[in-house]
């Protein structure tokens, strides 16, 4: 079975959530295989940490090179892998068998590519983001942001064939293409097949809502699963609010006092004023520091995070 730059992507993100296990690569965890661990890599298995792996027997588990040989090793993302000793080093040992690499600030913008940081290797989605299997972010297999973490260098996988076709086009002001309406805010449902690098969406990630992020490119990141999608793929369900502004009408929440400059500031905003009550903003400005609006209708000011528009 040929393996790709794709398709080491797809496995990746089949397998985010699933935990870290230190020395393994794709297996499914079982006692057995937790107390050969331990009695391997001792320093590692902590009586802490060998209660905490205990809660994860029954899921696909992987250290963070192992998340690549499970990969190569796998025939899916759910087959049992098949060691093979001539690929088995370590997250450095496969930085040194990379015949393309470079420093991190030169990566090509091409999916599948390895990232590295000393002892530790990641999966780059494209689009500005990881998937890593590590101890720290959480644990497991995650999603990360390119930038947020220290990576150092890059490599593409000698194993693995790259279709440099399937780079994901960087934003640029002269290629922008038509955003169908979506707007950062908005929520939506996706509607497509497969996500703006290529791979397919799985049918629960339709089943769910996703607040936009970003819009770009004829593209649309959702925060909720940090994935870039064609905004022709996405459906809008409800569009995002402007925001408290001149001409806004408002409700207070409850809780909210006054601002302002008078003596009533910092005094509880009565109940009658509160919600469902509504109110006209005609004036907004900064004071002490607090964003606060004036409501017209009552000729008082109320912080500006105290309103929702109605």
């Amino acid at each position: 079975m040929a393996k790709t730059n794709t398709g080491l992507v797809a496995y990746a993100k089949a397998n985010i959530g699933n935990p870290y296990w230190y020395g393994t690569f794709g297996q499914v965890g079982t006692q057995t295989l937790l107390d050969s661990k331990r009695k391997q890599y001792p320093s590692f298995y902590t009586s802490a940490r060998y209660a905490a792996c205990k809660k994860d027997i029954g899921k696909r588990v992987h250290d963070c090179v192992g998340l690549i040989k499970g990969y190569l090793w796998s025939d899916s993302a759910t087959a049992a892998p098949k060691y093979n000793a001539a690929q088995d080093v370590s997250a450095n040992g496969m930085l040194s068998k990379c015949t393309e690499h470079g420093n991190i600030n030169k990566m090509p913008e091409i999916p599948g590519v390895l990232v590295f940081m000393d002892g530790h290797v990641g999966v780059y989605e494209g689009n500005g983001y990881v998937i890593e299997c590590t101890v720290s972010c959480g644990g497991g297999v995650v999603r990360t942001a390119l930038k947020s973490r220290p990576w150092v260098h890059w490599g593409k996988c000698p194993w693995i064939s790259y279709n440099s076709t399937t780079a994901a086009q960087k934003p640029s002001e002269s290629t922008s293409k038509p955003t169908s309406g979506v707007k950062v805010g908005d929520k939506v449902r996706i509607t497509g097949t497969n996500y703006a690098t290529g791979q397919h969406i799985p049918a629960w990630v339709k089943l769910r809502k996703y607040t936009v992020s970003k819009v770009q490119d004829g593209k649309a990141l959702l925060k909720e699963i940090s994935s870039w999608v064609h905004t022709k793929d996405i459906t809008v369900v409800s569009t995002a609010k402007k925001g408290v502004a001149v001409g806004s009408t408002v409700t207070i929440k409850k809780g909210a006092v006054y601002g302002g400059c008078t003596s009533a500031r910092g005094k509880a905003v009565p109940s009658a004023q509160l919600a469902p009550t509504k109110h006209k903003v005609s004036k907004i400005q900064t004071n002490k520091g607090v964003k606060e609006a004036l409501l017209g209708d009552i000729s008082s000011w109320v912080a500006v995070a105290s309103l929702e528009e109605a």
